[in-house]
């Protein structure tokens, strides 16, 4: 039987509004489930107690969010926050609150399990309780105790990123698919292998015009690549290169056009006469392009 061109359109008018109702009521637990991760360079801070010794830090923040079964929107999984910091520029650096030792690198891990996530499509954000469950590494005496206990996280969603805005830094940790993040890296390590080439060669000037120094002039520039030429002179001539830690750190700052996205990799060096030492390097992506932002030796 031939349908009526009134029932025809009352057909279509149900459709027309029933398939809008449908992708408004998206399953955003299957958007965001995976593995995410990011991090952010603290930078070197100097200790007043300590004259000649600087500490590097950078932080990384992962999470692995899981999908709830037949529960639309909600999550859970595992959240993990990694700080390392280290001395450079001398011999013998101690970290600050813990006099007794004698390590050259401090970390700590702390996890979570992510027991109730919760997304509000009202502002794009995951908001997650979490449950302490540990911390391991030789700086978990430093952490505050504010960290070691069971706190509420938020994230974020800015176009294919979750903004960590939760985190003890000024400026929130952005975290991308960890997929994505490890193609970042492979692009940087390229760009880092032109620019160790010229460091053992010496070619220092041709470095001048890459030194972003994040932003602060020709002045900080200059400072570096003396720094850089005096390192290299005291590590000698490098013969190896062994890569020990890449971190993606992509920090969102007041505007998206400031946001800095960094690959800080770290690498493993010995020298002709068998000396060895760790040289780090901090690559910024501009315009598709990676240039160094800075490098340093220990």
């Amino acid at each position: 039987m031939a349908l009526s061109r009134r029932t025809v359109l009352r057909a279509l008018l149900v459709v027309a509004i029933f398939v809008p109702t449908l992708w408004g009521q998206e399953n955003t637990s299957l958007e965001i489930g995976g593995e995410w991760r990011g991090g952010a360079i603290v930078g070197v801070q100097t200790d007043p107690q300590q004259p000649g010794c600087s500490i590097f830090s950078y932080l990384e923040r992962s999470v692995l969010l899981n999908p709830v079964p037949g529960r639309q929107n909600e999550v859970r999984g595992l959240w993990r926050r990694h700080t390392v910091s280290f001395g450079v520029g001398a011999q013998g650096c101690r970290w600050p609150s813990i006099s007794a030792s004698t390590d050259s690198t401090f970390e700590s891990t702390l996890l979570y399990d992510v027991t109730d996530g919760t997304f509000d499509s009202s502002t794009r954000t995951l908001h997650m309780k979490t449950i302490y469950r540990t911390c391991f590494g030789n700086a978990c005496a430093t952490v505050p105790p504010a960290f070691r206990k069971s706190l509420d996280q938020s994230l974020q969603i800015r176009g294919e990123s979750l903004v960590d805005t939760s985190v003890e830094a000024q400026e929130s940790v952005v975290l991308l698919r960890t997929a994505d993040t490890v193609e970042m890296e492979i692009s940087a390590k390229k760009a880092a292998a032109v620019y160790d080439k010229l460091i053992d060669e010496g070619q220092f000037e041709q470095l001048r015009n890459d030194f972003s120094s994040f932003g602060s002039g020709s002045g900080a520039a200059e400072q570096m690549l003396t720094n850089l030429e005096q390192a290299r002179q005291v590590v000698g001539r490098i013969v190896l290169r062994t890569p020990l830690s890449q971190l993606y750190a992509c920090i969102w700052e007041s505007q998206p056009t400031k946001t800095a996205k960094l690959v800080l990799l770290i690498q493993g060096v010995e020298a002709a006469d068998s000396r060895r030492s760790s040289e780090i390097m901090a690559l910024r992506q501009v315009g598709g392009e990676w240039g160094v932002d800075f490098v340093m030796f220990r």
